[in-house]
């Protein structure tokens, strides 16, 4: 397929307007911080016992990883570069599909209206696997639709290379990826021409698909009892049929394995239960997560094309997609945390699939008000009114230009992590892995303290500092002030550091 002059320009648009917020995010997220970056530092450092974790599956460490080895840099910038290439690389497939089901035109506008949405355009700067996301969906959608219209090898094995990037990306995108595979297996059996055929396209999908994530699962049955691309769906299976052997629980990552004091269980807190929240909540999770800017123009799109009765099987199929997207997260959520929850952030990476009924919406709104001079010229304002708007949202995204508080919280974080750089020798505890991460130290969470004492967890994993934020430590903050072997040293009102005295 080729992609024409004005699909480039338009991805060298998005590259051209992401790199500047790229470069204003110098401040990871939590779960990049925690996690993915230090496993990207180890695997390019050779160190893959540290560099591979259970509960995380490894494409998006291992391409980080080397992004490090070829050019230098730390885990949270690469990371960021891989999220980034899957943004603009997303813009392939998604284009591919529009184009198939609605044309060249309403492709463009379509491809326009996903680099402009902010939401999306934040994920990818901020180095996190959402982006990943998107690009194997997208992927896996494409071949299905290839599949439907003609039946072919190609369609078959685009799915698995979709399927098997779900399942190496996320752990909770494995049944998504299962759910392409039987929609590979069914439009394969029950072909473009109707007819019924022996699925050898599937089954050749199938095998690629098992010889791309064979190397992971082998790795899980070593390491947790199970083969299964992450710990947590052998937790969940344990909670349906708690008559299997227990899958072993790795825990959460750390570079190096902490030791904990061989408490009684009585002498280890137990956390207290979280409130349920509210299904409203669950609710407006959801129609965040579809990408609200959009929704109406979506809806619009949707029922222009009933009214006219240009509905197509490529649209049902791509509908669908979306939909079984939305339950299989909907329904893992469900079975692990028993009560209905939905972050936006999970089915963001989805509701690009939506954008060209979005598009079309647009642009019979745009037809309406261009038929005059004064309506095209007010039209055409307002689509640079609302792409400047978006773009704004996403720098606003990013960097919080005008939160005065969220700035001084920053600049107080990065302050704290540059004093701890600076401190005595050992590893550091914290309760905020951003500050462990960019202190560039050998790092522990609070939370892996909890339920014994944190002074006798320090000094068994050579701990010289705990690094915290003030809030919701007041009472640890007490107990170390009282303690003659540790010394306070206050960086801001909300960042304090303790060091070892002795």
């Amino acid at each position: 397929m080729r992609f024409d002059r004005t699909f480039w320009l338009l991805l060298g648009a998005a590259l051209i307007l992401a790199l500047p917020l790229a470069l204003a995010e110098t401040i990871p997220l939590r779960d990049l911080a925690g996690r993915y970056a230090p496993m990207a530092e180890a695997l390019a450092a050779g160190d893959w016992e540290h560099g591979f974790h259970s509960a995380y599956p490894p494409l998006q460490p291992l391409l980080a990883a080397g992004v490090i080895r070829l050019f230098g840099g730390n885990g949270f910038a690469a990371n960021q570069v891989i999220s980034l290439l899957f943004y603009l690389g997303s813009a392939f497939p998604l284009f591919w599909i529009f184009r198939e089901l609605w044309g060249r035109r309403t492709a463009l506008w379509s491809l326009a209206m996903y680099l402009a949405a902010d939401q999306l355009l934040s994920l990818a700067v901020s180095g996190i696997r959402d982006s990943g996301r998107t690009f194997f969906l997208a992927l896996a959608v494409a071949g299905l639709l290839s599949l439907m219209r003609r039946r072919n090898l190609a369609g078959a094995l685009v799915v698995a290379l979709g399927a098997a990037g779900l399942t190496l990306l996320r752990g909770d995108t494995f049944l998504i990826a299962l759910l392409a595979g039987t929609g590979c297996l069914y439009l394969d059996l029950y072909g473009s021409d109707r007819r019924w055929h022996f699925p050898r396209y599937a089954l050749a999908a199938g095998g690629v698909f098992l010889l791309l994530i064979l190397p992971w699962l082998i790795h899980q049955q070593r390491v947790t009892g199970y083969p299964l691309p992450e710990w947590r769906h052998g937790a969940m299976m344990n909670r349906i049929w708690p008559s299997l052997p227990p899958v072993a629980n790795p825990g959460e990552y750390q570079r190096t394995p902490a030791r904990l004091p061989d408490l009684p269980p009585a002498a280890r807190k137990v956390p207290a239960a979280a409130e349920h929240p509210p299904f409203s909540e669950f609710v407006a999770g959801v129609l965040e997560g579809l990408y609200l800017p959009y929704l109406a123009l979506v809806a619009l799109g949707v029922y222009l094309r009933w009214k006219r009765r240009e509905w197509s099987a490529g649209e049902t199929l791509v509908l669908a997609a979306v939909g079984l997207h939305l339950l299989a997260v909907a329904a893992q959520i469900r079975i692990s945390s028993r009560f209905f929850y939905m972050s936006s952030r999970y089915l963001l990476p989805a509701s690009p699939l939506l954008f060209g009924w979005a598009a079309l919406g647009l642009e019979w709104l745009r037809e309406l008000g261009s038929r005059t001079p004064r309506g095209r010229k007010l039209v055409t304002a307002g689509l640079i009114a609302l792409g400047l708007l978006l773009y704004l949202s996403a720098w606003r995204r990013t960097t919080d230009f005008n939160k005065s508080k969220v700035l001084e919280r920053n600049r107080g974080l990065k302050l704290t992590a540059a004093a701890a750089a600076r401190g005595p020798a050992g590893a550091v505890l914290t309760n905020d892995t951003r500050l462990g991460y960019l202190s560039g130290r050998t790092f522990w969470v609070l939370s892996h303290a909890r339920g014994v004492a944190v002074t006798e967890f320090c000094r068994l994993n050579g701990v010289s500092q705990l690094v915290l934020t003030v809030r919701g430590e007041e009472a640890l903050i007490e107990q170390l002030r009282r303690d003659r072997n540790w010394q306070e040293q206050e960086i801001t009102p909300d960042y304090l550091i303790f060091r070892r005295s002795e």
